[in-house]
């Protein structure tokens, strides 16, 4: 069975200014996380922090089911 993937590297940097661009970067970013679910398209974000993501709403992440984290910073581990 065929899989499409859609991958979104460095997508904290949508959320890196707080702004127009970020507040429909969050919207989009949730529909397409909830979307995609339904449709069978896995997400796969990709970030070196996770500082300046604050953007995202708790919502968005809780529907996120797996989520791998390496060697990261004391405040990105908060």
């Amino acid at each position: 069975m065929p899989r499409t993937i859609l991958i979104i590297d460095e997508f904290q940097e949508f959320f890196s200014e707080d702004d127009k661009l970020a507040q429909d970067a969050a919207l989009l970013l949730d529909r397409i996380v909830r979307q995609a679910r339904a449709f069978g398209v896995h997400l796969l974000l990709g970030s070196q922090t996770i500082g300046g993501s604050s953007g995202l709403s708790r919502s968005t992440i809780g529907q996120i089911a797996v989520r791998i984290a390496l060697q990261t910073s004391e405040a990105d581990r908060r």
